[in-house]
């Protein structure tokens, strides 16, 4: 998917204004969020602090942080990636439909892990669940047709092994759930969230890995029109 080519100036100028645009965009987006939670009466230290200061216990809920953050920057990176991959006209392609793709669906899952958006859907009933359950089937089945990601050979099976491994740690809440298993300080809960932080490195080593093959020095993309060379005589 990716061919080295030596880099031009217009290349790197793209990166650097894609870069400011995304760094200053993020920048202002959390200040306007922490702003506006301020004046909706919320207690933003709770957020903001470290854990410590607000409960008195270091460390509380520092693993499933880390795992937020791998979401986010794995999606950063991949949207990153994406908005440089496009075409000259800014037409998609397919290296910038598979970085896009990605960083839209990991968004999804940073948005779900954050929010603990299935978790809460079980609680109004088994229709809510259900209805969580394959909106997020349908949105995995259209990111796997239309980003390909299972197409780039040389990063697949680190793919594949970070969705068998998030796949067995659902599996395990799956089946907890359904025998009526409170996971919070079960043993069972050490093998959900041991499969869940293997599925999270990597697939973040996945993401990081393919964002640098996509936008290293000299790499363009394999269907970027190559430049007729004009023939001498004489």
């Amino acid at each position: 998917m990716f061919i080295d080519r030596p880099p031009g100036p217009s290349r790197s100028r793209r990166s650097d204004r894609a870069l400011l645009g995304s760094a200053i965009g993020l920048a202002v987006a959390c200040m306007a969020v922490l702003v506006a939670a301020d004046l909706a009466g919320v207690y933003v230290p709770r957020f903001t602090r470290d854990p410590s200061t607000i409960d008195g216990r270091f460390g509380t809920g520092a693993v499933s942080l880390l795992g937020t953050l791998a979401w986010a920057m794995s999606a950063t990176a991949l949207g990153f990636a994406g908005v440089l991959r496009r075409g000259h006209d800014g037409a998609p392609t397919p290296a910038s439909r598979l970085l896009l793709g990605s960083a839209a669906f990991t968004l999804l899952l940073c948005v779900d892990d954050t929010f603990a958006v299935h978790e809460n859907a079980e609680q109004l009933g088994d229709l809510a669940e259900l209805t969580v359950g394959l909106l997020y089937v349908a949105v995995a089945i259209c990111w796997l047709a239309w980003s390909r990601p299972l197409a780039d050979g040389s990063h697949r099976l680190t793919l594949v092994a970070a969705g068998a491994l998030l796949s067995a740690s659902l599996a395990v809440d799956t089946l907890a759930d359904g025998r009526g298993i409170e996971l919070v300080g079960d043993s069972t809960s050490v093998a959900e969230d041991a499969l869940k932080v293997g599925g999270i490195v990597a697939y973040t080593a996945w993401a990081l890995s393919v964002s640098w093959f996509a936008v290293r020095p000299g790499a363009i993309a394999a269907e970027a029109p190559r430049q007729p060379v004009a023939s001498r005589h004489g």
